[in-house]
C-alpha cells in the first residue's frame, strides 16, 4: 500500500519565476525586446535575485494598477549594482507602455 503525497502548489515567487521563463522563451522564441534573455551585452536575468518588491510590482503591471509615477519610484528604488532587477524593471516598463498603448493611454 502507497501512501500518496499530496500535491504541493507553487510557492508565490515560483509561480513568478515560471512566468518570467515564459516570457524569456517567447522572447527567444519571436525574437521580441530582449529583456530576459542574454543579449551580447549581459547574461539573462537570474530570476533567483528578484525580490518581493518586483514580483509585488509586475501584478500590478499585470491588473493595470501602475501609474507612471509608481514605476519611476520602483526604479529608482533599485540599487544600480542589482543588474538582474534593472533589467527586470526594464521589462516591466516595457509590458506597461505596451498596456498603456493598448488602452489609448500613450
Amino acid at each position: 500500500m502507497s501512501i500518496e503525497q499530496p500535491i504541493q502548489e507553487p510557492s508565490p515567487m515560483d509561480a513568478f519565476r515560471q512566468e518570467l521563463e515564459e516570457f524569456r522563451s517567447a522572447e527567444q522564441k519571436e525574437g521580441t525586446a530582449k529583456h530576459l534573455s542574454m543579449s551580447k551585452d549581459r547574461e539573462p536575468v537570474d530570476f533567483n535575485l528578484l525580490t518581493e518588491e518586483d514580483m509585488g510590482i509586475w501584478e500590478r503591471c499585470k491588473a493595470g494598477e501602475l501609474t507612471r509615477n509608481d514605476i519611476e519610484m520602483y526604479k529608482d528604488s533599485i540599487p544600480e549594482e542589482e543588474v538582474d532587477r534593472k533589467e527586470f524593471a526594464a521589462f516591466v516598463v516595457h509590458k506597461w507602455m505596451e498596456q498603456m498603448y493598448k488602452e489609448g493611454k500613450l
